[in-house]
């Protein structure tokens, strides 16, 4: 069996998620070889000072992007969906199953054939934009969120069917998978 793990920073450690799904995937190639595939260039979290330890049985596969921002991360995924779909069916096509998470995770989920496993591990993955700020903050972000609307629009769009469609989806907390459930319909594991 082989396993293709995708998210646009995944050999990067920036942040829980990252290590998180890295966890997962080291306990899981005892059973199957494991491929990460990451962005090249990652331009924000300063992630190029970040990067993972792999074990030696980890292969890793980058995918260089249309085009990388540091801000406007849903219109970046817009503009590097095509790219990202391309480059799974093409990858993937290898790869007994796909495991996917972060912003970039729905267009790989939708464009892999074969088994999906679908990581949900923030706000963004149930198609909301909470703005917590107040004050003139609140305003800067709405308008921000205007900007970066197009993206978030097809982000959501992507997402839904990759949440309906993946064979599993896993949340990292009782309260996302409650919110699943609620938004979606769909059931999924808590780890």
């Amino acid at each position: 069996m082989k396993t293709l793990a995708f998210s646009k920073n995944l050999v990067y450690g920036v942040g829980g998620a990252e290590r998180s799904l890295f966890e997962e995937l080291k306990k899981k190639s005892k059973e199957t070889s494991i491929t990460l595939t990451s962005v090249n260039g990652v331009k924000s979290f300063n992630a190029n000072n970040l990067k993972l330890t792999l074990p030696p049985s980890f292969k890793v596969s980058m995918f260089d992007p249309s085009l990388l921002t540091s801000r406007f991360f849903f219109n970046e995924y817009l503009l590097n969906r095509r790219a990202i779909g391309n480059f799974i069916r093409k990858e993937g096509a290898d790869y007994d199953e796909l495991w996917a998470q972060n912003i970039w995770a729905p267009i790989a989920i939708n464009s892999f054939s074969k088994k999906t496993v679908y990581f949900a591990r923030d706000e963004s993955f149930l198609n909301v934009r909470p703005n917590y700020y107040s004050g003139i903050k609140k305003y800067a972000k709405k308008f921000y969120d205007l900007i970066d609307s197009p993206g978030f629009i097809a982000y959501c769009n992507d997402n839904r069917k990759a949440i309906e469609t993946a064979d599993e989806v896993i949340a990292n907390s009782q309260f996302m998978a409650n919110e699943i459930e609620k938004r979606f319909g769909r059931a999924s594991r808590v780890l």
